[in-house]
């Protein structure tokens, strides 16, 4: 109803201007003067003109914001998340009251493993807290031991429990250091690996192994635990959102999280099986094994890691869709605005390109000459659409990564364009007027 609404005010606005226009015309003073009509015309050429650089401008601003979606997801494309998403399978259990402890929920991680590798076709298999692209950013405080404080804390970092087998299965890449096994349990040394950024960022020219960290220990409660031994580092990895850089972090084993905290974050155990082929083959079997080995826990969904990767970009391709659309049929109404101009413009000069035929003036001469007029209201266009087009994508900053709200290149495919495009549709009733026959134009009139 509001589109059918705008479509009927804008088809009564349009139609009443030249309407009130036309009815005020002093049809006494047109009889007796030639040269007003040539006047009115001219006008009325110059108005149609500047409409017409306005739709331009439009159409400009329309380009360059579809040209900085595209890029930004085209940008997107090439992130690499810094780890392997083929053939992984995602299988989330939901887990029970009773499961809820540290020491239950270890064991049936170990027995969901075992059972996991031991179907044929399942390379390796993990568990952890969180959803790759779904769950945001679970982040804690943290302490570095030994070093001086200017606050209550040194930084704030992403923090994630997980399972032995994690980084492997994962692909994860080792940097220094060892990964978690299943010695790292309660009764053992508390223990933490960090990311590339922490380890850049606190350590860069020293070796962060061996150093101790406290995690969440401001909150207190449940979360107060002794400081852990880092003793290892990976690379970073990009989980939250592809276009977010890749902050200081922490991984801890599942099997070291205390009671109260277990109880809070593994309310739903995320599994990660890799297969050596598609996993959608293995789906129903990987299902049936995880519930057998945890009790009967129901399983609440299932879908592939590259599946929720591409999801992860799935707003940005269709803001870059939308856009382009837009920008499209913006296109199109401006080539059809200079076109309907130009040729308007033609018919209304056509005794005047006949006298110009007449006296000598060459094809190319009058092709030039309405190819130029039509060019200074496409410069007029593009130079205004370029400058509103500076205004407003200050305002898609939030939504571009990779490149900045002026990007030169997305405003030059959007000026060259429309440039290209405007030339086009101007040259076409050019041509026409190129071909006018002197005579026949004189005897017109």
């Amino acid at each position: 109803m509001f589109t059918i609404a705008v479509a009927v005010i804008a088809v009564l606005v349009f139609a009443l201007v030249p309407a009130l226009i036309a009815s005020r015309v002093d049809l006494a003073h047109r009889m007796s003067d030639g040269d007003g009509s040539r006047a009115t015309g001219s006008h009325r050429r110059r108005l149609s003109g500047l409409l017409t650089a306005g739709e331009i401008g439009i159409a400009v601003v329309l380009l360059v914001a579809a040209a900085l979606f595209i890029r930004t997801f085209a940008n997107l494309g090439r992130v690499r998340p810094g780890f392997d998403t083929d053939n992984v399978l995602i299988v989330q259990v939901a887990a029970d009251a009773q499961s809820l402890r540290t020491s239950e929920s270890a064991r049936l991680i170990r027995n969901g493993q075992e059972s996991l590798r031991a179907i044929p076709g399942v390379v390796d298999a993990t568990a952890g807290c969180c959803l790759p692209f779904e769950n945001g950013d679970a982040s804690l405080r943290y302490v570095i031991e030994g070093r001086p404080l200017d606050g209550p804390y040194h930084g704030m970092g992403s923090w994630r429990p997980v399972a032995p087998g994690y980084f492997e299965t994962l692909r994860i890449p080792l940097l220094r250091g060892r990964t978690f096994t299943d010695r790292d349990s309660l009764n053992t040394p508390a223990v933490v690996i960090i990311n590339q950024a922490m380890a850049g960022k606190w350590w860069p020219h020293g070796d962060p192994i061996g150093q101790r960290v406290s995690l969440g220990k401001e909150i207190g409660g449940i979360w107060d635990e002794p400081p852990r031994e880092i003793v290892g580092i990976v690379a970073n990895v990009r989980d939250v959102a592809l276009d977010k850089e890749p902050q200081p972090g922490n991984y801890v084993p599942i099997a070291q999280l205390p009671d109260g905290v277990s109880a809070r974050v593994l309310v739903q155990t995320t599994w990660f099986v890799r297969t050596e082929r598609d996993p959608e083959v293995l789906r129903s079997r990987i299902e049936r094994e995880l519930q057998r080995s945890s009790g009967g826990m129901p399983v609440t969904s299932v879908g592939r890691l590259d599946t929720l990767m591409a999801r992860s970009t799935s707003h940005a391709a269709f803001r870059m869709w939308l856009m382009t659309a837009f920008a499209l049929t913006a296109l199109m109404l401006a080539a059809i605005g200079v076109y309907g101009v130009m040729a308007y413009a033609v018919r209304q000069r056509t005794r005047e390109i006949g006298i110009r035929v007449a006296i000598g003036a060459e094809p190319r001469y009058v092709t030039r000459m309405v190819v130029v007029t039509s060019l200074r209201y496409s410069l007029l266009g593009v130079l205004g659409g370029v400058g509103c087009a500076f205004a407003v994508s200050r305002l898609l900053t939030t939504f571009l990564f990779g490149i900045t709200p002026w990007d030169p290149v997305a405003f030059s495919i959007a000026a060259i364009v429309l440039t290209l495009v405007a030339s086009i549709a101007a040259w076409i009733p050019a041509r026409r007027a190129a071909r006018i026959d002197p005579l026949i134009a004189l005897r017109a009139e």
